[in-house]
């Protein structure tokens, strides 16, 4: 044994012989030792040199760091899982994110992200708890050491808890750069769960594979016309339109507020590209007549009564040149009301060798319009014109579904033809050129159909109306808003058009929607980084540990249970445990030295 070094030591027990006296007097002060009088005892050189090799070993620092390590891989594989199951989920429907029953995407992520916090915090509370014993070996083997007591309760603190961190990084005292970002990771691990709760949103997304049975295709559309009973060798007397648009056209001449077709959406949520197709469209409006009045006597007025009421009857004459009877609308008598006469023509505003377009009907409305009370027409006797047309174009559809409503907005892009019965072709943005057409035999059927249907009477009573058939009662029915009316006929057709004969085209395919999930991935950053720093901060710390004096000791209530306090310090503050904060104030503030003893034993000597 050194020589010098028994004589240290035979003067340190006088020395501490000659204190206890005063120790026991005052146990609230210690004695005022330096640091000097006091030097740092080690163990004998071989000792140091196999306890630094232990240490710098590869099986020393797993063997010494397998919890935390441990605790570092399955925070670091939860991390990579939860970003594995983001990527993997994002895109997708809501129904294709493939989980257990009842467990949601959102409670499935926050239960990683539980684990996962936990496991991170476990090696920062121990990188920061083993930064106490780095430190105080530092300070040790200066002359005159900054470590005081009282750290060991603020380290302590910090590697338990959030609020023990955020009280170590509010004190007065200047803190070691790695304790310091260890004490941060752990407060800000608070936001770990809330903030991957953040990653995951739903919105509206179109379905990942293309052929899933959500994509809606394309809308019900027509490129040609041909459908009618009868062939082009048969007489026109002979032909008729199919039974589906007769029942259309009695639909929308008698029904009113017809849709277009209903889109193709098993979503729910869908649009489509502006989408051509052959239809049917409509129009009326007011048209101008002359008035020609004379003497007659119908059958239901008696011959005396008619030589009172000169000119009873009146011919009117449109603009289209066609004329229809009624009574004189002059005579507020109670036995002759005005009526109403739907009469077919060649049409005058809507003329086929003018326009150019393939008119399937021209007529036109004359006489009093239909008003719910029929009492109105003594206050106001008038008549009305209107003229109307019906015929083949190519329209285009701008439909959306939501799963509310559908929204439909029609615009016809075609309704003039180059050759008879040829529409001029239209080239989609990505398309070949497409070409409508219909068939001579198909328009000359319609038109005969309608001038043969669209002609009737209306004979007005006080109570009710003589009409001549079910067509005329739905036209002079639609005189309230002609236009409206007219194109409800249109719209009932044109769905008929469009679904009998349907074409497809790739390029006209809708786009689904449904509830799908989204990733914002601007949240993982702060998990990253703590991930990322628990990896760091407990690498330093194993590294430093190798190259230090003192073992892994971190947060063992073992270490701290057989280290050898001071007997001044255990006097001095045992006494005061009762009191709040009195070990704090008793011995908190007094410097500390960790030494080694010969023995190989590790003591915290005050200074």
């Amino acid at each position: 044994m050194d020589t010098s070094t028994s004589f240290n030591l035979v003067d340190y027990s006088k020395l501490s012989a000659q204190y206890a006296v005063s120790e026991r007097s005052s146990v609230s002060r210690l004695p005022s030792l330096t640091c000097d009088d006091l030097p740092l005892l080690k163990g004998s050189p071989n000792h140091d040199k196999r306890s630094t090799e232990r240490r710098r070993s590869g099986l020393w620092l797993l063997a010494w760091w397998m919890p935390e390590l441990v605790a570092t891989l399955l925070s670091v594989a939860l991390f990579v899982s939860i970003v594995a199951i983001l990527r993997r989920s994002e895109g997708r429907g809501i129904t294709e994110v493939d989980l257990p029953h009842n467990v949601t995407l959102n409670g499935f992520i926050a239960a990683l992200a539980t684990l996962n916090r936990a496991f991170l915090v476990a090696p920062l509370g121990s990188a920061l708890m083993q930064e106490l014993w780095l430190f105080y070996a530092a300070e040790s083997r200066k002359d005159k050491p900054s470590s005081r007591l009282i750290d060991l309760k603020a380290y302590h603190e910090a590697s338990q808890n959030a609020f023990g961190a955020m009280k170590y990084l509010i004190r007065r005292r200047q803190p070691r750069p790695l304790a310091y970002t260890a004490a941060l990771a752990i407060v800000a691990s608070l936001g770990f769960s809330t903030t991957l709760q953040q990653v995951v949103t739903f919105t509206s997304l179109v379905p990942v594979h293309a052929g899933s049975s959500l994509m809606p295709g394309n809308l019900p559309r027509s490129e040609s016309w041909t459908a009618v009973h009868g062939s082009s060798s048969d007489k026109l007397n002979v032909s008729y339109p199919p039974f589906e648009l007769i029942a259309a056209i009695y639909d929308g001449v008698l029904g009113g507020n017809v849709s277009p077709l209903k889109a193709p959406c098993p979503s729910g949520n869908c649009t489509w590209p502006l989408t051509p197709s052959l239809g049917v469209c409509g129009a009326c409006s007011p048209t101008t007549f002359t008035e020609q009045c004379y003497n007659t006597c119908p059958l239901t007025v008696s011959p005396s009564d008619c030589k009172k009421l000169p000119k009873l009857m009146c011919n009117y004459t449109m603009a289209s040149g066609s004329r229809a009877s009624l009574f004189n609308f002059s005579y507020p008598e109670p036995k002759l009301w005005p009526g109403f006469r739907v009469v077919s023509g060649q049409g005058a505003r809507y003329h086929g060798p003018t326009d150019k377009r393939m008119y399937i009907a021209n007529f036109d409305m004359i006489g009093a319009p239909y008003v719910a009370d029929p009492g109105d027409y003594y206050k106001k006797m008038e008549v009305k014109a209107w003229e109307c047309g019906l015929w083949m174009c190519v329209q285009s559809y701008n439909t959306s579904v939501t799963s509310t409503e559908q929204f439909d907005t029609m615009v016809t892009i075609q309704d003039q033809q180059t050759e008879p019965y040829t529409f001029p072709p239209i080239t989609a943005t990505g398309s070949r050129r497409i070409d409508f057409k219909v068939s001579q035999h198909a328009v000359e059927t319609l038109a005969k159909y309608f001038g043969r249907s669209f002609n009737g009477v209306a004979n007005l009573d006080r109570s009710t109306a003589e009409l001549s058939n079910d067509l005329v009662a739905g036209v002079w029915n639609g005189t309230r808003d002609p236009q409206g009316w007219i194109e409800n006929v249109a719209t009932s057709m044109s769905n008929v058009v469009r679904a009998k004969n349907s074409s497809t085209r790739a390029e006209f395919d809708g786009y689904a929607y449904q509830l799908g999930v989204s990733v914002r991935w601007q949240w993982l950053v702060l998990p990253a980084i703590l991930v990322a720093s628990s990896v760091l901060l407990l690498g330093i710390a194993m590294l430093r540990t190798a190259y230090s004096d003192v073992g892994a000791w971190r947060g063992s209530p073992l270490t701290l249970l057989l280290l050898k306090v001071d007997q001044r310090f255990t006097e001095a503050g045992s006494r005061r445990l009762d009191e709040y904060r009195g070990p704090e104030k008793a011995v908190g503030k007094e410097r500390v030295r960790l030494e080694r003893s010969l023995n190989g034993s590790w003591n915290l000597a005050a200074c």
